[in-house]
Formats: C-alpha cells, structure tokens, sequence
C-alpha cells in the first residue's frame, strides 16, 4: 500500500468515525459548534485537530497593534491573569474552540495539562450545540495554556 492510499484511509476512517459536529447558527450567541449525529459521553469531537502552539499577551503588549486587531484579539482570545492567550500564527489562526459558546450548563469539558481539548460530559443528541462554561477555565483540568 502506497503512502497516499494509507492517507486516504486514515481520512475515509476518520470521516467515518470521528466527525461530529458543524458550524451553523447558534441559538446562544452568532455561531456555534452543533452536532449533526450522536456523540457519546466522554468524546473528544474534535479528535485529530491539532492545536496550536499559544503565546501570553498583555495589554501592554497589544498596545501597538491596529485597534481593529486589538478589537480581534481582546473578542476571540482566552482571557487569564491579566493576560490573553492568542495562537503564535495570530487571529487568522481560527481554532475550533472560539466557535464554542458559553453556558451556565455545559455538556464539555475542557481537558488536559493546559486544557488544550475538550471531551463531552455527556450524551449530546443531533441538532444540539456544544458548550462550555467559560468559568471553568483555569479550575483543575481545565486550566488554559
């Protein structure tokens, strides 16, 4: 088997198996992860993403920049001690988890050394988005990069 049969099989598998959700029109907040079948408790439905590498920004640090990027950053960006966490690629770097909304009653969980992915805390049924509450950040395993 040839190199790109291997990747067209690892693609075949992974549509197959591990692709969960879309982005569509939230009924939270403008556009949010949905799911378009079953996913079970304890998924990862972003298996395979990878993330990117994270840099801590300050206000200070943001100072410089166009206000409209700041704008970009200060709306997008994890917001910690003071700091933003921003993608090493900047803003154009769209990760998935900008797109998952907040809620007071989450069906995912962030994971991880640096909450770096997320799994489902329970059964999510078709045509129901997926949340976080964004409180949860930096609390155990769910701490940010």
């Amino acid at each position: 088997m040839t190199d790109a049969e291997r990747k067209k099989r690892r693609l075949i598998r992974l549509l197959e198996c591990d692709v969960y959700c879309r982005l569509m029109p939230s009924g939270i907040h403008g556009v949010g992860w949905v799911a378009i079948r079953d996913i079970p408790k304890g998924v990862n439905p972003w298996r395979g993403v990878s993330d990117p590498k994270w840099c801590r920004l300050s206000e200070a640090d943001l100072a410089s920049t166009p206000p409209v990027v700041h704008k970009m950053v200060t709306d997008y960006a994890v917001f910690e001690k003071g700091r933003y966490w921003v993608p090493v690629g900047g803003p154009n770097v769209l990760d998935y988890g900008y797109y998952i909304n907040h809620s007071k009653t989450p069906n995912l969980k962030a994971m991880g050394h640096m909450g770096d992915y997320f799994v489902t805390t329970r059964l999510i049924e078709v045509g129901e988005e997926l949340t976080i509450d964004y409180n949860e950040y930096g609390v155990g395993n769910s701490a940010v990069p």
